[in-house]
């Protein structure tokens, strides 16, 4: 066992500069809203993004990026003083094209690319009663993504990142012809990359 933690450090820290390919976690922050038609006032629902990538090497500055992420997405609305949450989460996949930028220190990185959404749950939240929708929205969701971050490599194939992205949802989530919602959001992650 002392053996084999000793090479995998060793590759980890010794490998070729670039790595073909990279798997990695992340985590951070979703600030949703959408955007409604007949038009509401809405105001932004933060929530949780979570997940897991595999980075796969174009070449040495480009990169496909394919992900599955938690997402909570929704809304606030307030009518009459009484605020409700409407709150809906997906298991997205995003599929990024992913330019590096190789610095000395830091890799500043852009992202652009669709995603496809699959409603995990929907719901409201007034005055601290819940209530669980099983109808009333569609079951995915197709936008599409663009990003900036930066890597801090600290060996060859290993590097944290930070990375901020804005999700622009093109297909209506409610099953309506006379309504629609369509998500807009901020998502603010770090994580690990590791080549494999």
């Amino acid at each position: 066992m002392k053996k084999l933690l000793i090479t995998a450090i060793f590759f980890l820290t010794v490998s070729p500069a670039f790595a073909l390919v990279r798997v990695g976690l992340e985590g951070g922050l979703s600030i949703a809203n959408a955007t409604l038609d007949p038009a509401v006032t809405t105001t932004a629902r933060s929530g949780l993004a979570a997940g897991a990538m595999v980075e796969l090497g174009v070449s040495e500055d480009f990169y496909l990026v394919v992900e599955a992420l938690y997402v909570q997405r929704g809304y606030k609305e307030s009518a009459s003083g009484v605020e409700t949450i409407y709150k809906q989460d997906y298991i997205d996949i995003p599929v990024q094209l992913k330019y590096d930028i190789n610095l000395v220190l830091v890799k500043p990185f852009f992202t652009f690319g669709p995603y496809l959404g699959f409603l995990s749950k929907a719901g409201s939240e007034t005055a601290g009663t819940s209530l669980t929708y099983t109808t009333g929205y569609k079951t995915t969701e197709f936008g599409l993504s663009l990003g900036v971050g930066a890597e801090l490599p600290f060996s060859p194939v290993t590097s944290l990142f930070v990375s901020g992205r804005y999700n622009m949802g093109l297909t209506n989530v409610l099953d309506s012809s006379v309504s629609s919602q369509k998500s807009r959001g901020l998502i603010v992650m770090g994580g690990l990359l590791i080549g494999i």
